[in-house]
């Protein structure tokens, strides 16, 4: 994650969120399909959480702005 320029606090919660996605997910994964290996499923995560989490801060810039 060293090439998005993120606090420690930030990669924590995204470290936090992906932990908690992959607890929620990982015993109704289907790991029969050869394409799906655990590595790349964990890739995915963290790159939804990375995007999910810049999508935060997005809006939180904009309500800031509005007040």
């Amino acid at each position: 994650m060293g090439k998005t320029n993120l606090s420690h606090a930030d990669r924590d919660d995204i470290y936090h969120e992906v932990f908690l996605t992959v607890l929620k997910s990982i015993g109704v994964k289907n790991w029969e399909q050869p394409e799906v290996n655990f590595t790349g499923w964990l890739r995915v995560i963290m790159k939804s959480r990375i995007i999910d989490h810049f999508r935060w801060l997005k809006k939180k810039r904009l309500s800031l702005m509005d007040e």
